[in-house]
């Protein structure tokens, strides 16, 4: 399926409930809890649900990794203006402990910034505030 990238709506849209949610926040649960667009901050909630689980019954990695560049991506989508995108063109992930299904804090911020590449960091906590996984990620911004 071919995308328009032109029509894609704006964080603040899909925030201020103007857009839909991307299909991926929907499957994530995400709900944004705090941003700042000025720096490039997002903090939100996620679900990780049963159909997230290996065979061991812990979070797969993938689905960890998942939520981690999503709130790594929202960090600098959120600073973006009308016609840009950025693209995740790597992500690293660290996992510090198991993950079992159920409510997590997503974390994102731009470490730094410079001609129009965003370096990324993000991490994913229980709601009780145990680190479970980090990632760092390079984001490029482009126009739509």
């Amino acid at each position: 399926m071919k995308r328009d990238l032109a029509l894609a709506p704006s964080f603040l849209d899909i925030h201020e409930g103007r857009a839909p949610h991307p299909p991926v926040a929907v499957l994530l649960g995400w709900h944004t809890l705090e941003f700042d667009s000025e720096n490039g901050y997002i903090r939100g909630e996620m679900l990780a649900r049963e159909e997230f689980l290996n065979p061991a019954g812990v979070l797969q990695g993938g689905m960890m990794c998942a939520m981690l560049d999503n709130a790594a991506g929202l960090a600098v989508m959120c600073t973006l203006g009308p016609g840009q995108m950025a693209p995740t063109l790597e992500i690293k992930s660290n996992f510090m402990r198991p993950g079992k299904p159920g409510k997590f804090i997503g974390e994102g911020w731009i470490r730094s910034q410079a001609a129009g590449v965003c370096f990324v960091e993000a991490r994913l906590t229980t709601e009780a505030g145990q680190l479970v996984a980090t990632a760092s990620a390079t984001a490029r911004i482009l126009a739509r």
